[in-house]
């Protein structure tokens, strides 16, 4: 073809090497507009018609000449028509006075337009006009090029120009390449102009660029999105067209933020705000155009709404005041309105535009959409964003690319998939939110979702068995710069997201009701207590595994940062200690506590702020100011904080008291500890013992005043007040650690200049009020610490550091009286070796000693009750090897430590008991097949889920002692519970701090006190009490200290205790409520009714002493005004009687008599959601496996695609459900906690008596209340720590009521016993004073031939009978011979034999008793024995060979009509009939071993009320025991002593009575005669007669029930033996924390089943509280 000579119609032709124009062209005012048009297009075209087989580089040499040659020609043309962008600007012309053609050529093409020249030319020369000779169809592609144009004039004029051009869009063959390249350029140009838009100076004259692709928006749309514009040919069109779309999104969603900012900020930017309009049509058009199979056009819209994924719809109520005060008000209502507006275009169409994707493609498609660019990134974004539709269609993308549904299962696998792009996401939300929330009036709704979001996501990364971080692949498979850097990152976000949440949220309250605040407030402090509960894992997880297990013992620099960033948190957090809402403050004290805990683990002082803005709190809790609203903590969680802030104290801060002079106050309960000899010295606790040995403090002599104390020095000295520490500490470090605590580093010790408001002005009433009060004033640096000396001050004038000395000393008592540390019997019990066997553990010398009577100081006290706690902690260890226990498969997943301690966590996937559970208390041992040695553990947690069983547990491993690894398999089995262990221990730690200590340590009980006759007579009268009874509890009342009241079997024990309540609740005064000047007085002024708290040993004995109580009997038959008793305790170990006034009971009736607080169960609905999302999910792949096996058949394809959209529609809308069912759930239950918590409180605080056992009433719940009287039932079968439990509540006067002559304390270890650990705290006490013990000495229970030998053994003959108590326990067969009222039967013929539990049978004994039972019932078969017969023993085996004695002869039936029991487990039960065995009966047999027990056998012979038959071998007994010899000797006397065999009860005839018996048979009252009975006042009712006369819980309506009597039962009637479980300390049903279980051995309480018991109906009457609801 040879060389291209003549181009373009000849227009150019060849000059040697280069191209020269003809004349025609350089003559621009020659050539036409229209000439130039062609001539551009044919130079285009001709490259691949004409040039076209030219090679390229060929071509590209010609095109550049032909492009230097125009842009010479142009320039030539200008020089021509004396266009000079250098003339003077006066005389300087304009384009517009040159020919069209002119400006035209140099528009004409890109390369002309990079001449400078050029555009120097076009800059300076602009045209004043448009050209109307140009073309109207298309315009050339640099004037597209001049409306980016940085000058204003040339924008103008290009805009100016364009606008004469047709709407039409051009056509395709128009298209030239050249506009591509052009179109490349102003996309390159918006992105750079949207990267800097805050630099530039004005940006509304360069967003105008943009109006002119609105009027083509939908062509470019489709070039960008459309399917038909998905070839090749548009490849380079198609990618263009979306980063200019991309970024005119992008610049939308600029103008809004900015228009937000300058909307929040009307001090700041005082111009009218200015909102210019999105492009409405460009959104709609690319959400409607994105096809289904356009992946990357989906990832574009998802990677621009991550941007503003984060901004809610801006609400009315928080604008309205900065609108309100815009100094141009107008123009802000308008930008509001027009911010909203934009916000909603930006989502309208988003979610479909998803769902169209979604509905088409399979998990392979989003998974391919999901691994492009950062969409992953974006996804996560978009998932914590408040709007809903913007997080559905993210989780949607998620859950389909990911196979997953909720929204936490997205997080996990978004996670987990791509680790770097979600942790990305997470970190741009969190750092977006820190500036957002700062700046706009309110951030409820996004920082609402944050908590949700983020909460998830920490249970997702850390929580046992299966959380990320415990996974060390998942923190190796984090890309660079890896875990180390990235988690703290994370954790350094959160925490200041956090802190941003605690000091904003009290200014955004003020826009809304206090309901719709309280929801996500709790929530976002629920994130706080996880966040801060899993610090741990997170330190580990970004630590590595390696270095993770070599910083067990020390702070590592990460952890310490870590711990640094919580600093602003505790700041923050402080000004929500003024909440009003109680479930808020709960959350709020509980997280507070956390915190300050964190600190002091880790060595670390909170901040100087955050320290005194708590002691500010403190102290303005005390003042009372009844002027201002005052802080809802009560005073055990002020003394709480106290207690913790003086841990913080520091060295430098030293006080030295030379002395002080002032007036002697009067003596009271506050100051009794204050006067003890020994003291503990005012320094820090440690780890290892918050209570350290108590040392004496002597007080410094008393020094003169100086005579040169002036007026300046007691200035100075009451100037001391202001100082922020006064007290002394030597090393304030609550940990194992000896390093000191660290101060807080890179913490400005200043607060926020917007936080200069006074905290002192009044709040107001809802959350809002925290608004006002959260400003503190800036704090100075704080000076150099300096040495403060108190001198002398005569006179009584108040000195503020002394005062707060003192405040803060009884704070730190307070909480040791509460809450001493017990950590260190957890370390002693778990550094034993469990397989270790003996009396004593191992590789420990305790070093028991006797208990004596009293003790010099408290270290002594812990010298001796120490080791026998332990000791008795061995042997619960001990007795549980001997226990069936249940043990099950477990898997270590992860394990972190803390000081010299290990917490292992662990899963069980095996199924378990219904009845199996764990608690924070109980003792572990985990052992494995290859390994030899089991450990001990601690349970730290325990939660049992669907899929498994999680727990926690604490080891105290050896240093050369790996413990268990991460994914071995161990059995767990439960060993026993450390509840009741744990409050006694805790009593030993804090009696220092008791107000009845000194009494405790040195009895001293004093005198009774002489009543009046009067005052008696109408005791007595008046609550239906005797004598005895009435002097018992009038002296009781004036008394101060312990009071003893001893009462024998039958004498109206539990008549005494009620009249003693029902006297106390009469004298008490009645609750003041406080008056406060400028408003009305609330509920919580008003102040709380004085309490008594009631205790016993036993669920059996304080449920009889509740039931009375209940009933409203304050004394033998005497009804009175119904109390507010409540019970406190596990109400499965409650009698079925009282479990009305139990606290959950009384809790219900207030939850249930309010229908707002009725809450429904979603377990069912979720599973149900769950069924359906799977059904969904299954229809949904067959469907899509079906629409991909059609071919050529558009109609079912077109139905199948239908029947997609419908599932996916089905599927979306079923997981919002589901999370949204999740997250009411959740919300529903910690609602449900705060309304109980709530409603527990109030009834505990309008109580009059609450009732527990002794272990239960160490729970922390009743730690909010003082009680002005104890009263411990049964007393005298505690042991002394026991009792010691309910005295750490704040009281001066506690009344022991038992009798030392029954059953003792149950002790499990035979060793301390020996060392009398099995003594009572009553009988140490009464043997200081025998005579200051009141006895109540009338018993109503027995006839008179029963108690009289009783009365002579172990009374002194001081036991007598009530009224009429022969005829009123006269019975029919007390005329025969055989029976009569008391009998001992000689059983020469048995014998001993070894049964089982290492107990004794005699058969012989049983087949008698089982004799004796039918030979009564055949001749007395009018009389109903049912329930009215007990058979006892004192040996364990022997019930069980009585019960299959019986049931052969009898039936089954008979277990449930005669109970069968130990001596221990009858106590405070009583029969009409007692059948004793006494088993012990063998040939010179010298011992009878517990038999010889004197307190056992008072209490076998005083549980008959008209017969006792006691079955025996006399000789056996008589030479065995002085005791049973003198039994024996006086049946012989009263001629009660009768030999016996079978024959004796199966032969016919009747035996012949001696004359004695005869004698005494036709007197049976001759007890009365010899013993004058005791008068009782007129009208008085015995127990008998009482019982008679009102309803008792545990009668059947038969009348087979047996009735409560005045001796409360404590043990149900024996059945068989159920399966033991983990044996509890002492008497099984004592802690109410656990289930009941079966002690073996000689001392060990034996359990029985307790028959069901009908309660017979009652008349009506006004309920305690308000009725549950029905």
């Amino acid at each position: 073809m040879g060389s291209p000579h003549t181009l373009i119609g000849s227009a150019l032709v060849p000059t040697n090497s280069s191209w020269t124009p003809l004349p025609f062209y350089s003559a621009c005012t020659l050539t036409t507009v229209h000439e130039l048009k062609c001539m551009q297009e044919a130079k285009i075209t001709s490259r691949h018609t004409f040039f076209g087989a030219f090679a390229d580089g060929v071509l590209d040499k010609f095109y550049a000449s032909v492009s230097d040659w125009e842009c010479r020609a142009a320039l030539k043309g200008s020089a021509d028509a004396k266009v000079d962008p250098t003339a003077p600007t006066g005389s300087r012309r304009s384009l517009s006075d040159a020919p069209p053609a002119l400006t035209y050529l140099m528009l004409s093409s890109a390369p002309i337009m990079q001449n400078p020249k050029i555009m120097t030319t076009l800059q300076e020369c602009t045209p004043t006009s448009t050209f109307s000779e140009w073309p109207t169809d298309i315009p050339p592609v640099g004037l597209l090029l001049l409306l980016m144009h940085d000058n204003a004039a040339v924008r103008s004029w290009a805009r100016n120009q364009v606008a004469t051009y047709k709407t039409t869009p051009m056509k395709s063959e128009q298209f030239l390449p050249t506009y591509v390249d052009v179109l490349s350029q102003v996309t390159k140009a918006i992105g750079l102009f949207d990267a800097q838009l805050s630099q530039v100076g004005n940006a509304n004259d360069i967003s105008q660029a943009w109006e002119t692709l609105d009027i083509h928006a939908a062509r470019l749309v489709l070039v960008a999105f459309g399917k038909n514009f998905a070839s090749d040919v548009w490849k380079d069109a198609r990618s263009e067209a979306r980063k200019l779309i991309r970024a005119t999104l992008l610049f939308d969603l600029k103008k809004i933020a900015t228009a937000i900012t300058h909307l929040c900020n009307p001090d700041k930017y005082t111009e009218p705000v200015v909102v210019q309009s999105v492009r409405n049509h460009l959104w709609k058009q690319t959400y409607r155009n994105i096809h289904h199979e356009d992946e990357a056009g989906v990832a574009i819209i998802l990677q621009v709404m991550a941007q503003i994924s984060h901004v809610d719809s801006l609400t009315d109520s928080a604008f309205a005041d900065v609108i309100k005060h815009s100094s141009h008000a107008k123009a802000a209502k308008e930008a509001f309105n027009s911010v909203n507006l934009a916000l909603g275009v930006f989502r309208d169409g988003f979610s479909d535009a998803v769902s169209r994707l979604a509905d088409f493609s399979d998990s392979t498609g989003m998974l391919r959409l999901l691994r492009q660019a950062t969409v992953a990134q974006d996804v996560m974004t978009l998932m914590f964003s408040p709007v809903d539709d913007l997080q559905q269609a993210a989780q949607q993308v998620a859950g389909l690319a990911l196979d997953v549904e909720t929204r936490q299962d997205c997080f996990r696998a978004l996670l987990s998939a791509a680790p770097n792009q979600a942790l990305n996401g997470m970190f741009s939300f969190l750092e977006t939110f820190n500036n957002f929330a700062q700046t706009v009036p309110e951030a409820c709704s996004v920082s609402k979702s944050l908590a949700l979001c983020f909460t998830d996501i920490i249970d997702v990364m850390c929580s046992s068995p299966d959380g990320l971080l415990l996974q060390d692949s998942f923190t190796t498979s984090i890309a660079a710069p890896g875990a180390a850097v990235e988690l703290p990152k994370w954790w350094a976000l959160m925490t200041k997201a956090l802190s941003i949440i605690f000091v904003r949220t009290p200014r955004w309250a003020v826009y809304f009701e206090n309901f719709a605040m309280v929801e996500w407030m709790r929530d976002a402090l629920i994130f706080g207590r996880d966040l801060l509960g899993q610090r741990k894992v997170i330190e580990a997880g970004a630590l590595g595994p390696k270095n993770a297990s070599s910083g067990k013992a020390k702070l590592t620099r990460i952890g310490k940062k870590m711990v640094d960033d919580l600093q602003q948190v505790l700041q923050e957090l402080t000004r929500w200690l003024r909440l009003t809402d109680e479930e808020l403050l709960f959350q709020s004290f509980a997280l507070l506590q956390s915190l300050l805990g964190c600190f002091r683990e880790s060595n670390v002082v909170p901040s100087e702020v955050t320290l005194q803005k708590l002691q500010k709190h403190l102290d303005d809790a005390r003042k009372k100011d009844p002027s201002r609203p005052q802080t809802r903590l009560d005073a055990p969680r002020l003394a709480r904080l106290q207690e913790t802030l003086s841990s913080f104290e520091d060295d430098d801060d030293e006080i030295e008291i030379i002395s002080h002079t002032m007036p002697p106050p009067k003596a009271s309960s506050s100051t009794i500890a204050a006067k003890r000899v020994k003291e503990e010295p005012l320094r820090p606790k440690t780890a290892k013992s918050r209570l350290p040995d108590v040392t004496q403090i002597r007080a410094p002599p008393p020094t003169k005043k100086s005579a040169a104390f002036t007026a300046n020095d007691q200035m100075r000295l009451e100037s001391a007040a202001s100082l922020p520490k006064f007290t002394k500490m030597s090393k304030p470090v609550p940990s194992a650690s000896s390093s000191k605590l660290q101060k807080p580093t890179g913490r400005p010790t200043v607060v926020e200049s917007s936080s200069s408001e006074s905290e002192s002005e009044d709040e107001g009433e809802g959350l809002a009020s925290l608004a006002k009060i959260q400003r503190t004033p800036t704090i100075k640096k704080p000076t150099e610490r300096r040495t403060v000396k108190l001198m002398d001050v005569p006179g009584n004038g108040r000195n503020p550091a002394l005062e707060r000395i003192n405040r803060r000393d009884d704070a730190r008592r307070t909480g040791l009286r509460l809450k001493p540390d017990v950590s260190s019997l957890h370390r002693r019990v778990l550094a034993w070796d469990y397989t270790h066997s003996g009396p004593s553990p191992p590789d420990e010398d305790l070093r028991l000693q006797h208990v004596p009577d009293t003790f010099a100081d408290i270290n002594h006290y812990r010298r001796i009750f120490e080791p026998l706690l332990l000791s008795e902690c061995w042997a619960q260890i001990q007795q549980s090897k001997d226990e069936p226990q249940d043990n099950y498969e477990c898997v270590v997943v992860s394990r972190q430590y803390a000081d010299d301690w290990t917490d292992m966590e662990g899963t069980i996937s095996t199924s378990v008991k219904s009845d199996w559970y764990l608690t924070d208390a109980d003792i572990v041992v985990l052992t494995c097949t290859g390994s030899p040695k089991p450990y001990l553990g601690k349970v730290q947690s325990y939660k049992a889920q669907m899929n498994g069983i999680q727990f926690s547990v604490r080891f105290l491993l050896k240093a050369q002692d790996a413990g268990p690894q991460i994914n071995t398999t161990w059995r767990l089995a439960k060993v026993f519970s450390l509840t009741t262990l744990h409050r006694e221990y805790a009593a030993l730690m804090g009696l220092p701090y008791y107000d009845l200590f000194d009494t405790i340590l040195r009895p001293d009980l004093r005198k009774k006190t002489s009543v009046s006759p009067e005052e008696l007579r109408q005791t007595m009268s008046l609550y239906k009490l005797n004598e005895p009874q009435a002097k018992a509890i009038l002296s009781s009342m004036v008394t101060d200290g312990f009071s003893l009241i001893q009462g024998p079997p039958g004498t109206g024990k539990t008549s005494t205790i009620c009249g003693l309540v029902q006297l106390f609740l009469t004298r008490r005064p009645k609750p003041a409520t406080a008056i406060h000047v400028g408003r009305a007085s609330g509920p919580g002024d008003r102040e709380p009714p004085k309490k008594i708290l009631l205790c016993a040993p036993s669920n059996a004995a304080i449920d009889e002493i509740t039931f009375r109580l209940k009933e409203g009997v304050s004394g033998a038959g005497h009804k009175d005004a119904t109390l507010k008793v409540v019970r406190v305790g596990a109400v499965k170990s409650m009698h079925a009687s009282i479990k009305d006034v139990s606290l959950d009971a009384l809790v219900d009736q207030k939850l249930n008599s309010d229908p707002n607080t009725v809450i429904k169960d979603a377990r069912s609905e979720i599973a149900s959601l769950r069924s359906q999302l799977e059904s969904v999910r299954e229809r949904r792949g067959f469907k899509l496996e079906e629409i991909a096996n059609t071919h050529d058949n558009s109609v079912k394809t077109s139905a199948l695609e239908e029947e997609i959209k419908t599932l996916n529609k089905q599927r979306l809308t079923l997981t919002h459900q589901l999370d949204k069912l999740r997250d009411k759930q959740k919300s529903d239950g910690r609602t449900l906690d705060a309304i109980s918590r709530r409603c527990r409180y109030d009834v505990m605080q309008e109580a009059d008596v609450i009732c527990s056992t002794l272990a239960g009433a160490g729970h922390e719940l009743l730690e909010a209340f003082d009680f002005e009287m104890v009263v411990i039932d049964e007393a005298a079968q505690s042991i002394e720590l026991s009792s010691l439990i309910p005295l750490k509540y704040r009281c001066n006067r506690c009344v022991m009521v038992g009798d030392p002559q029954q059953l003792p304390p149950t002790v499990i270890s035979q060793e301390a016993s020996k060392f009398l650990y099995n003594q009572s705290l009553f009988v140490r006490l009464q043997k200081r004073r025998p005579d200051a013990v009141h006895l109540l000495s009338i018993q109503y229970r027995m006839h008179p031939d029963i108690s009289r030998l009783p009365s002579s053994l172990f009374y002194s003959s001081r036991l007598l009978d009530g009224p009429d108590m022969a005829s009123k326990t006269q019975r029919p067969w007390h005329s025969n011979t055989r029976f009569g009222t008391y009998r001992f039967y000689n059983v020469n013929r048995g014998q001993e034999q070894a049964g089982s539990h290492h107990s004794l049978v005699n058969r012989v004994e049983s087949q008698i008793a089982a004799a004796l039972y039918q030979r009564l019932k055949q001749e007395f078969s009018s009389y109903d024995f049912e329930y009215k017969v007990g058979v006892v023993t004192m040996y364990r085996a022997q019930i069980g060979e009585l019960r299959r004695t019986f049931e052969q002869r009898f039936g089954s039936e008979i277990l449930s009509t005669v109970d069968f029991n130990t001596v221990d487990g009858f106590q405070g039960q009583e029969k009409e009939i007692i059948i004793l065995s006494c088993v012990r009966a063998g040939p010179g047999l010298q011992n009878v071993g517990f038999l010889s027990d004197i307190r056992r056998m008072n209490v076998a012979l005083t549980r008959a009320k008209s017969s006792l038959f006691v079955l025996g071998h006399a000789a056996t007994l008589e030479r065995s025991d002085a005791t049973w010899r003198n039994i024996v000797v006086d049946a012989r006397e009263r001629s009660c002593l009768v030999d016996t065999d079978m024959s004796y009860f199966t032969s016919a005839r009747d035996p012949v009575p001696s004359s004695s018996s005869i004698d005494r048979l036709s007197k049976p009252a001759s007890k009365a005669a010899t013993q004058p009975a005791h008068i009782p006042p007129p009208g008085l009712l015995t127990p008998q007669e009482l019982a008679a006369n009102r309803p008792t819980p545990l009668a059947s309506t038969k009348g087979k029930g047996k009735a409560i009597e005045d001796d409360s039962n404590r043990e149900s009637p024996v059945a068989a033996p159920a399966a033991p479980v983990v044996p509890q300390k002492r008497r099984q049903d004592e802690d109410d924390t656990e289930e009941p279980a079966i002690g073996s051995g000689n001392h060990a309480r034996e359990k029985s089943q307790q028959k069901p018991r009908i309660k017979r109906p009652k008349p009506a009457a006004p309920s305690l509280f308000i009725p549950k609801k029905r």
